[in-house]
């Protein structure tokens, strides 16, 4: 799974297009892996869920193996810096 952030090619750049992948795994959870992805925008995510060959070929390898993946997406686009997010007034 990790190695998508290498394999998962944007079909306009030809340029890897994952920011981050992280691996949540703690060993707890037998047959159930948890992977959060990073995207610059929310149009990468969706072409790497519908469209994305590495991806498709990765879900297809890994269905027998596991009862299931978990994904969790994170968008750049949408993520607010610390300095950026808005106090209350006194």
């Amino acid at each position: 799974m990790l190695a998508l952030q290498e394999t998962c090619i944007h079909p306009y750049t030809g340029q890897p297009y994952i920011a981050n992948i992280t691996d949540l795994d703690d060993g707890s959870n037998r047959g159930t892996q948890t992977f959060v992805l990073q995207f610059e925008k929310t149009e990468e995510r969706d072409y790497f869920l519908m469209h994305d060959p590495a991806f498709l070929q990765l879900k297809k390898d890994l269905t027998p193996l596991t009862d299931s993946i978990n994904l969790g997406f994170v968008d750049v686009e949408s993520i607010v810096a610390p300095s950026e997010v808005a106090t209350p007034d006194p």
